[in-house]
């Protein structure tokens, strides 16, 4: 079972339950489910039931990186099913058109469903947390140890490292077919480098004949870490897959934008008024910062953003900024912590600078640093930076040259893979992040 396959076994499973768990509450309260009382429940259940798989879904409970037997797992369950809960009463008491006011109801469906899906969740890890693809990996450098390490943390994805062999020697090279029958491999990760050892690819070929999958580390890395090895990306790769032109994607994304930003400047325009009054009284200087950064095709801006540190904080030059910067203000560490400092880039968005979604903007001054030190770094200039983005959500604050590496092997699995779809589950989980903790 592949990895989306399993996703979707998460949900369809967690929507019977949802629904089985109705069909239960029902009966136990009324010792019988006639259609009056099926059609009174099942629309305003249905509702309910589609934020509740949206609320997992935040909390990162469809994430198969996740789903592992631990407290953990529960405990998110748990506070899912208890957010959850605090929506059902609002709405069915809040809201005329649900015409039900079910307590009673709810309360037997709480303790049924949070009993059940726990059960479900536990059941569904066990099962899977089996490898089914035995795998042989052939080469050797910091990514291959990252990937071997990931896939040896993380069961249930699928992958089970059988064997590995690093230098490729003529003994391994006639032996291959024999390792590959007696370790029941039944895929093969190779690093581009292999592949120009002819000798040992017609070794590879012939055992491809016999159901043997065959992965490039590129291809292998992408699916299953969600991001790219800079370091084993080819030239020629990159031109072919990251640089195509996606104008049906950009053109529909740009109104989008500008309309979600026009909103959301109307919303917040109290709290920025608040926001700007409280650092004004607190600290000298300006409300706003504004800095330099580099955007599409290079071009510069200037970034806004509410000031959270001192006018002088950068006196001895640029420095990286984290997410505990001890030269803010006590004020603006709280903003920094909320993410409300960036409210004013709502700004960036309407003048074309930024979009919602995209690489973070980097400085000019850490680009001249980091273009020489880490290849292809100059390929995220190729679409509009983003308030948020995948790499933001997945790795944690940047502070660094090893950090800003890691962050472009996310970033070009973004720019590779961007699509509106992909762009919403990166807003959902921004969300949830900022509910939990700061990247």
């Amino acid at each position: 079972m592949n990895i989306s396959l399993k996703q979707y076994c998460v949900l369809i499973g967690d929507i019977l339950i949802l629904y089985g768990c109705l069909i239960a509450t029902l009966f136990l309260r009324y010792g019988r489910i006639n259609a009056y009382l099926w059609h009174a429940h099942a629309g305003p259940f249905a509702i309910i039931f589609a934020l509740w798989v949206s609320i997992f879904y935040i909390a990162g409970l469809y994430d198969l990186k996740n789903l592992k037997n631990t407290l953990e797992l529960i405990n998110q369950v748990i506070i899912s099913i208890f957010a959850g809960s605090l929506i059902a009463i609002v709405l069915f008491y809040l809201i005329p058109y649900f015409k039900i006011s079910p307590k009673t109801n709810l309360a037997i469906f709480v303790v049924i469903f949070a009993s059940a899906e726990t059960l479900w969740r536990w059941m569904f890890n066990t099962w899977t947390k089996k490898p089914e693809k035995k795998v042989l990996v052939v080469g050797h450098d910091s990514e291959v140890d990252e990937l071997i390490t990931f896939i040896t943390d993380n069961p249930q994805l699928g992958y089970e490292i059988r064997l590995r062999i690093k230098e490729i020697t003529e003994e391994t090279t006639r032996s291959l077919s024999r390792l590959i029958e007696e370790h029941d491999i039944g895929a093969i990760i190779i690093t581009e480098s292999i592949r120009d050892d002819d000798k040992f690819i017609r070794e590879v070929y012939r055992n491809v004949l016999h159901g043997v999958e065959v992965l490039g580390l590129t291809a292998a890395y992408e699916a299953i870490m969600q991001k790219l090895p800079v370091a084993h990306t080819e030239r020629l790769w990159i031109l072919t897959n990251i640089t195509r032109n996606q104008r049906v994607y950009e053109i529909i994304k740009l109104p989008i934008s500008y309309g979600l930003a026009i909103v959301l400047l109307i919303l917040f325009f109290p709290l920025m008024l608040l926001i700007g009054l409280i650092i004004k009284l607190s600290s000298r200087g300006p409300i706003f910062y504004t800095q330099t950064r580099t955007g599409r095709d290079e071009r510069r801006f200037s970034i806004y953003k509410f000031r959270t540190m001192p006018v002088n904080a950068e006196k001895d030059g640029p420095q990286w900024s984290a997410p505990q910067d001890v030269r803010a203000t006590p004020f603006g560490a709280l903003l920094r912590a909320t993410h409300l400092d960036e409210l004013p880039q709502l700004i960036n968005i309407l003048k074309g600078d930024i979009a919602f979604v995209g690489p973070r903007p980097e400085r000019p001054e850490f680009i001249k640093i980091l273009r020489k030190q880490i290849p292809y770094y100059e390929v995220r200039h190729i679409v509009k930076p983003g308030i948020t983005g995948w790499a933001q959500i997945s790795y944690r604050y940047g502070s660094s040259i090893e950090d800003a590496h890691q962050k472009l092997q996310y970033d070009l699995f973004y720019i590779k893979n961007r699509s509106l779809i992909l762009d919403m589950l990166i807003i959902v989980k921004t969300i949830k992040l900022l509910f939990t903790k700061v990247r």
